[in-house]
């Protein structure tokens, strides 16, 4: 039991090492990136989604007025 304690007490120790170090080293840099990179992105896919919605409201226009 007490080996049980001391490799949950350790692990959780080096969790807190490992996010500290995240924060401190890597997060500005992990949000430089999403700023850049990924957010871009997702504006494109979500323009891209409304222009094929507009568009499929305009078919149903476009062939009633062929008739």
């Amino acid at each position: 039991m007490k080996r049980i304690l001391i490799t949950v007490l350790l692990t959780i120790f080096c969790f807190g090492i490992g996010l500290t170090s995240l924060v401190v080293n890597d997060l500005s840099n992990l949000n430089h990136w999403y700023q850049t990179e990924v957010r871009p992105t997702m504006h494109k896919e979500k323009v891209r989604d409304n222009h094929i919605s507009n568009d499929e409201k305009l078919v149903p226009q476009i062939q009633h007025n062929r008739h």
